[in-house]
């Protein structure tokens, strides 16, 4: 199993000139050690870069999950504490499925996602992760293959 297509990966940095304002609440009881000790309980405007995002697009290829781990996790969830089932997991871009079943470790990209609550229903952990993984930004044009 796995997916093919077009997906896209996005970078940020720092604009070279352009800046913007922006508000930083300080918390009252900082340590007086701290560089910002003199700012304590203060609203401050500071000027900080403009981030630039640049978008890669990754044209024709397979994404394989390679690994997933799912846990329960402890947490409040509509203001209960409860046990609640997480998903995170480990995927690898392949210039094509072909590539990839010849050889597991010619891969071009290997990242993780995030960590989702793991949805319901009666399909296997790994067809939910790329379920989940086609709902992310940059990858919604991805089909299963």
């Amino acid at each position: 199993m796995g997916l093919t297509g077009n997906f896209s990966t996005f970078t940020y940095s720092e604009h070279p000139t352009d800046t913007e304002e922006q508000q930083i609440t300080y918390p009252p009881n900082l340590p007086s050690d701290d560089p910002n000790y003199e700012n304590s309980g203060q609203t401050v405007t500071v000027s900080v870069p403009v981030q630039v995002e640049t978008e890669t697009v990754n044209e024709n290829k397979y994404i394989n999950i390679n690994s997933a781990s799912v846990f329960v996790a402890n947490i409040y969830k509509d203001e209960v504490l409860q046990d609640v089932r997480m998903i995170n997991f480990c995927y690898r871009s392949y210039s094509s499925k072909d590539v990839r079943d010849a050889d597991i470790n010619d891969f071009e990209l290997e990242t993780h996602s995030q960590i989702y609550e793991l949805p319901s229903g009666d399909r296997t952990e790994i067809q939910k992760a790329y379920d989940l993984l086609k709902s992310e930004r940059g990858f919604t044009s991805m089909i299963d293959d």
